[in-house]
């Protein structure tokens, strides 16, 4: 069930989840405060930060805190989506940076395309002091018309803060899925894109920062969760070929592309000499292993 709200014609809503990412924080909302449209409401959720969170945010002006318990980054999302009054909503994660034309770039996008229930763009990778943007930026993955299809194969939208989306869409859809928390926007995107059109209007928005501490850098968790994401999506496969392709393809993907970190630790453990790494290494590797076997053997749709 969906969550009935009135909201404020063209007013933004950015919703700041935060768990102990204070340090990063600042730059989060100052991105937002610099931005080319500035119609814009901001809500940071403390979600149970033992840091300085809460002094941070409330150096600003014009922001809603909203301090919880920790329950997660999911159900931290959907406490700022309770709150939000914007005709437009954006999940800006504490420790990323939006663009300076984000907002109108999304914006125009939007009532270019009255039909999307949300668009998105790209993003590029961020230095973890925020100084500097790496020479990675996110390769363009053009979809112009299955995007349900698109993102079975793989998510190809890195960055919360690459989508805009339309507040009125959540008065007929659920927020975000706690069961599947690291990946919950992956999930969010696959159950919108296949009931709404969306668009992608390619332009770079936001800027995805990586450091140690972002779930994001951990392979396990993350292969586990967008695994259990796209079983998510098996009832909804079975009758088209094409989609049972494409869910084929995205399982191979993450297996690729998450296996690849499981791999290196492992090795990078056994060449420093380092032996409880390695043996922690080892762990990690029979597990993915054996997960691989299983999806090879069990799980792949016929």
């Amino acid at each position: 069930m969906g969550i009935l709200v009135m909201y404020e014609v063209g007013i933004i809503t950015v919703v700041i989840p935060c768990y102990n990412q204070s340090k990063f924080l600042s730059e989060a909302i100052e991105s937002v405060q610099k931005q080319s449209y500035n119609r814009h409401e901001i809500i940071v959720v403390n979600d149970g930060s033992t840091d300085n969170t809460t002094e941070v945010a409330k150096q600003f002006y014009n922001i809603r805190l909203i301090e919880q318990t920790n329950m997660g980054l999911a159900k931290a999302r959907n406490v700022g989506l309770l709150e939000s009054k914007g005709e437009f909503l954006v999940f800006l994660d504490a420790d990323d940076r939006l663009l300076p034309n984000a907002f109108e770039i999304s914006v125009k996008s939007l009532q270019n395309h009255p039909e999307s229930a949300f668009v998105s763009g790209f993003c590029v990778y961020l230095s973890p002091n925020g100084k500097y943007r790496t020479f990675l930026a996110q390769p363009s993955f053009s979809v112009n018309s299955d995007h349900y299809m698109a993102l079975l194969k793989k998510n190809y939208i890195w960055s919360p803060a690459n989508v805009m989306y339309r507040r009125k869409l959540f008065d007929q859809i659920a927020g975000f899925d706690a069961t599947v928390n690291p990946a919950a926007d992956y999930e969010l995107y696959l159950r919108i894109a296949r009931q709404f059109p969306v668009h992608q209007h390619g332009e770079i928005v936001a800027e995805y920062r990586q450091h140690d501490t972002s779930m994001s850098s951990n392979p396990e968790l993350m292969l586990k969760n967008v695994l259990n994401v796209l079983e998510k999506q098996r009832e909804y496969i079975e009758m088209n070929a094409n989609y049972k392709k494409a869910f084929k393809q995205g399982i191979a993907f993450y297996f690729y592309f998450y296996g690849k970190g499981i791999i290196y630790y492992f090795f990078y453990s056994l060449i420093k000499l380092d032996l409880k790494k390695t043996i922690c290494g080892i762990s990690k590797l029979l597990s993915y292993i054996k997960l691989l076997i299983k999806y090879l053997l069990f799980k792949s749709p016929k």
